[in-house]
């Protein structure tokens, strides 16, 4: 009701009986319309909502400032010590209506610019947006990898006797990690469990003791920890049975056992062992999802998996043209001191407000400063591309004119995200058949932990990539790692080429590639697949050739 400014008395009326109802600490439930009013400050009219939403889940006032509130700015009211004023200021003001839009306005700077904000709220806002995001205790692997690998550097000075790994979800690069489960092969279990309660960092839980398992979490981050112990002629094939999909451990092997049944069965010293008696070569456990990865390398060779030296330059980036914090000068120059061949600005176009997208005459002015830089720089090279908004018609936000000017053009949806499927996937298909699309930035536009994509047929969407030879892109950004690498070897298979693009809003954002990469692994994607594994020169003239094509 704030948020839409409705009558201050009604709100007033309503905050009050809020403050009725938690002082006198009695259920709602079940109480007539008589027994509801006999509470202090709620008249005729909330007891009646209260009734409504007893019967029905809602009622006519709610249903109605529902309708007229996008979801994200439902999703930002969540937001501690933000209030409905200020939200609606946001969104009037800067047309933030989601999280994601919301988080990149701050770290623009734009949010401690709007009157009655400044720098003290912006970085609280940021905080609250960064802390919703690690509720439930999940964590993004980008933000555990460094403490988990501390702490099983720990486990094993402790255990110097003993064999310790990490296994699970974490040994095999999940996006998403609620729980770093380690395995330790000893021979004797209560001297290995006194020795990691001497752990620095770890509390356990001693509710569910165990002489064969440890539970507990870390102090910081706080994130659950299982430990597992194991006789140490077990430990490879547990290890194995711990770090390996249902799905990959149920292949039949030679003899007809499932995969997992000889692990279990066998007596193992080295997981490749393990592999060779199965008649397999041998997979990493971040490969081991069952995604048809043990039919690819029968006749394939893991050498022709992606990695991150193959990587020649980053292609979707950010500078203070738009909503980066670095100038388009410093993240050149920066990709050439790394060691990278080029690098692809891809600034926000005009209709993203929130993030100072660029028009025409900006446009003009940042094309004539990568001129310039190309002609200092060189070798090294800046691709002029722009991260074009796919509008709620499918259509990009330029005309063709002005994306004729690029080298390439990532489209990418950034608002409108309530559609459903048909809508959502209708949009894409619209702005893929678009001569000027190159790659599709985010697919889905999901941002882990904080917002779900938006729904599409995906395979409708690389389907449609392969016929109008667009390139989708694999977001390195740890909030989003979209494309979902589980669709990555069905794109392969359609002849789709993918791109691993960091969304670098900073210098520092340049090295997500880093996770781009471990999902484009996860789900089988190779050197030959992959667009920025392509030289410079290469790459200019695959843009060249498919912007003539087009044409």
């Amino acid at each position: 009701m704030e948020l839409h400014e409705e009558n201050a008395f009604k709100i007033r009326g309503y905050q009050s009986a809020i403050n009725s109802i938690e002082r006198e600490g009695k259920p709602l439930a079940n109480l007539n319309l008589d027994e509801l009013q006999k509470f202090p400050s709620i008249g005729k009219g909330i007891a009646e909502a209260i009734l409504a939403i007893q019967e029905a889940g809602s009622h006519e006032l709610l249903d109605k400032l529902l309708e007229e509130t996008p979801n994200g700015i439902l999703e930002i009211l969540e937001i501690k010590g933000l209030g409905p004023k200020k939200i609606k200021t946001l969104w009037k003001e800067l047309n933030i209506t989601s999280t994601h839009e919301l988080m990149e306005a701050c770290q623009s700077g734009q949010v401690a610019k709007i009157k009655g904000f400044g720098q003290k709220t912006q970085d609280s806002i940021i905080q609250a947006l960064e802390y919703k995001a690690s509720n439930q205790g999940k964590w993004l692997y980008a933000d555990i990898e460094q403490p988990a690998k501390e702490l099983l550097d720990r486990l094993r000075e402790a255990l110097c006797q003993d064999t310790v790994a990490v296994v699970g979800d974490f040994e095999m690069e999940a996006e998403i990690i609620d729980c770093i489960t380690f395995l330790i092969g000893s021979d004797k279990p209560s001297y290995s469990l006194e020795a990691i309660n001497k752990v620095d960092g770890l509390i356990q839980y001693t509710e569910n003791l165990s002489p064969y398992r440890w539970e507990g979490r870390m102090e910081n981050p706080d994130i659950k920890v299982l430990i597992t112990l194991a006789a140490k002629k077990d430990f490879i094939k547990q290890k194995l049975l711990k770090s390996s999909s249902k799905v990959h451990l149920l292949y039949p092997t030679e003899n007809g056992l499932p995969l997992g049944e000889l692990f279990y069965k066998g007596a193992f010293k080295t997981e490749e062992e393990a592999y060779k008696e199965a008649g397999l070569p041998f997979i990493p456990a971040p490969l081991r999802e069952g995604t048809g990865e043990l039919d690819w390398v029968k006749t394939h060779s893991l050498d022709e998996l992606l990695t991150l030296e193959d990587l020649k330059g980053p292609l979707h980036n950010h500078s203070t043209y738009s909503d980066g914090k670095h100038s388009l000068k410093e993240m050149s120059e920066f990709c050439k001191s790394e060691g990278f061949e080029y690098f692809g600005i891809a600034d926000h176009s005009r209709s993203a407000f929130y993030a100072n997208g660029l028009d025409e005459d900006r446009i003009h002015q940042q094309h004539k400063e990568i001129d310039e830089l190309n002609e200092s720089l060189k070798p090294f090279r800046v691709f002029k591309g722009i991260e074009s908004d796919i509008l709620t018609d499918g259509s990009l936000d330029y005309s063709d004119e002005v994306l004729a000017t690029f080298d390439y053009v990532v489209a990418s949806v950034h608002s409108g995200l309530s559609m459903d499927i048909n809508k959502a996937t209708a949009r894409l298909l619209k702005a893929i058949e678009n001569p000027y699309t190159t790659i599709l930035g985010h697919p889905t536009g999901r941002l882990l932990l904080r917002r779900e994509g938006y729904p599409i047929d995906h395979r409708a969407v690389i389907d449609a990539c392969a016929v109008h030879d667009v390139v989708i892109e694999i977001n390195a950004n740890p909030w989003r790692l979209d494309l979902d690498w589980r669709w990555v070897r069905y794109a392969m298979d359609q002849g789709v080429i993918l791109s691993i693009n960091p969304d670098a809003h900073e210098k520092a954002g340049v090295a997500h590639m880093k996770f781009g990469v471990i999902a484009g692994r996860k789900g089988g994607l190779t050197k030959a697949m992959t667009l920025n594994t392509k030289s410079g020169d290469e790459l200019a003239t695959y843009f060249e050739n498919r912007k003539k094509k087009k044409q």
